[in-house]
């Protein structure tokens, strides 16, 4: 006697454990507060009550145009290049840095942000 009337195959086990742990991820995400999901500028931040910050260090050839873009609906986040302050961002956010070539390091400072922020190198 089985307490399944259908076997799952191989592959269907594989989709059910690929489901749940992304169930379990976004609902952990959304029950706890204070982290964020993603990896700028590959994916966007998305972030849950985030006070992490998040820092990144990069070399420009020539002079580039450094561009944030996304939606907060909580919150604030601060750019800091350098350690000089260059932005605060809050709501809809579209706003574009220009930086010479050199060496930069990028830091954002959330302040309980909420929602989810990109960046890109142009």
């Amino acid at each position: 006697m089985s307490f399944l009337p259908y076997k799952l195959k191989r592959w269907q086990w594989a989709l059910v454990a690929v489901v749940l742990c992304c169930y379990f991820v976004f609902a952990t995400f959304n029950v706890y507060g204070g982290f964020y999901l993603g990896f700028p500028p590959y994916t966007p931040l998305f972030m849950n009550d985030t006070r992490m910050g998040f820092e990144r260090q990069f070399k420009l050839s020539r002079k580039s145009r450094l561009h944030f873009y996304g939606e907060l609906r909580e919150g604030r986040t601060t750019v800091k290049i350098n350690g000089v302050e260059k932005a605060v961002l809050l709501g809809r956010i579209d706003k574009a840095i220009i930086l010479a070539a050199g060496d930069w390091v990028l830091k954002l400072e959330n302040n309980s942000s909420t929602g989810q922020l990109g960046f890109e190198i142009q």
